[in-house]
């Protein structure tokens, strides 16, 4: 594993109606990114969803890393 202590990484991915599989994505970068030591932002681009289910799970939930 590589140590990325005290670094900070970005994560950039799109989302079209499929928030729920956002939602399942979202903890595993976290885990990665833990295991590394590093901290990361992570910019979600909603390409034009016309469907909300699953949304609020993801503000809802807390990361370590992310």
């Amino acid at each position: 594993m590589v140590d990325l202590s005290g670094k900070t990484v970005a994560v950039l991915t799109a989302t079209y109606n499929d928030w729920k599989s956002l939602s399942e994505l979202l903890p595993l970068i976290d885990a990665a990114v833990s295991e590394t030591g590093a901290r990361a932002h992570v910019v979600v681009v909603d390409d034009g969803s016309i469907e909300y289910e699953g949304r609020a799970k993801i503000a809802a939930d807390h990361y370590r890393s992310i």
